[in-house]
């Protein structure tokens, strides 16, 4: 028994760990092919923010389970209150972001291409503000849904060495740096717009020499295949600094470079499908709605199987004169019964010399008796 529960243990280990690695490899191509597109429509990449994709992914799951597709979750929770509360920082006085949203029989690619024949959705899909994303999946068995929730914090500015290639066979790569758009100006101890960076592979900047900020930089590996860390550090016009890294694995032996990103989706081709009848795919409106008050569930009344009866009140008419005489009894009255005599009233000292004449008479009877009892 002990042995079967094990194996059986074992086996739900597995499938959880498949459903997850699937999972996993599902929201991996869809951020690749969303960079896609914004390379394509010059764009800087977004990095993955597993913040942003644990928000994204349970409201991927609360709509599945529900049949539903709005902003606002089953609890009333807005796209913010789920970045929130799943540990997404902003800034002091503001929160960037915005969640897009989709669902159909499709892949990812005919979500991208309704995003894309949208002005609000591909303005947001394209908006340099963003830096991180995260992307939410999940299915009905009829429709998949897609959450991508796009989002920047203070003090974060990701770097792509080749695009966010995971191999390289060149000791020269290529950097992409990306800008703070959505706080130019900075905020207290927050990085502002960066005027100059410095690249190296070692976190102390020994040597690295500061240089004007570009979106695109030439960067030498060291020698030796392993996976090799870059780090970037940014600084503004304040002086104020940051800090972003990236990786990349090295190895000299491969035939060629690793597989680029999928195909650039061009603007031209991306025609938006017919949309579906009872869904809809709307961009959140930045500042989210307040969350409304839970209220008590609504008690449906009970419906009557019976045919309904329909009462119409009207004023009730004055009566004639001659109906507010008396009618007539419908039967003839019975006659009266006939007066009874009255019981006769006696004086109370009558009353007592007839009971002293009768206790008179009872005595002498009885003394008679008693005188001829004797005799005998």
């Amino acid at each position: 028994m002990r042995r079967m529960v094990a194996v059986l243990g074992c086996l739900l280990s597995c499938a959880f760990a498949l459903h997850a690695a699937a999972q996993d490899d599902a929201q991996y191509a869809a951020w690749r092919k969303l960079n896609a597109v914004r390379r394509a429509n010059g764009a800087a990449l977004v990095a993955w923010n597993t913040q942003l994709a644990a928000a994204a992914q349970r409201h991927a799951e609360d709509m599945a389970s529900k049949g539903f597709l709005d902003e606002l979750g089953s609890d009333g929770s807005t796209p913010e209150q789920r970045i929130t509360a799943a540990g997404y920082p902003g800034w002091q006085e503001k929160r960037t972001w915005a969640e897009l949203l989709h669902a159909g029989r499709g892949t990812f690619d005919d979500a991208l291409r309704f995003f894309q024949g949208d002005s609000d959705q591909r303005a947001a899909l394209l908006d340099l503000r963003f830096r991180e994303v995260g992307i939410g999946i999940a299915s009905d068995g009829v429709y998949t849904y897609w959450v991508v929730t796009l989002g920047a914090q203070p003090n974060v500015l990701p770097i792509f060495i080749n695009d966010g290639d995971p191999f390289t066979n060149q000791r020269m790569v290529s950097v992409q740096l990306t800008q703070e758009e959505a706080m130019p100006q900075g905020d207290a101890n927050a990085l502002g717009r960066a005027i100059e960076v410095r690249l190296s592979e070692r976190q102390t900047f020994e040597g690295a020499q500061w240089q004007r900020w570009e979106p695109l930089l030439p960067f030498t590996l060291s020698p030796g295949a392993g996976t090799k860390t870059l780090y970037a550090e940014f600084r503004d016009a304040a002086g104020r600094t940051a800090v972003a890294s990236a990786t990349i694995e090295y190895d000299p032996t491969r035939s060629a470079p690793a597989a680029p990103l999928p195909p650039d989706l061009a603007a031209s081709t991306l025609v938006p499908p017919p949309p579906l009848p009872t869904l809809d795919v709307r961009l959140v409106p930045t500042p989210p709605l307040p969350t409304p008050i839970p209220t008590q569930p609504v008690v449906l009344p009970q419906v009557s199987t019976r045919e309904a009866t329909f009462i119409i009140a009207r004023p009730t008419p004055t009566p004639p004169p001659q109906a507010l005489a008396p009618a007539e009894p419908a039967f003839p009255a019975a006659e009266p019964d006939p007066p009874r005599a009255a019981p006769l009233a006696l004086p109370i000292g009558d009353v007592l010399a007839g009971y002293l004449i009768i206790q008179s008479v009872l005595l002498v009877l009885f003394a008679r008796l008693f005188v001829k009892q004797r005799q005998r």
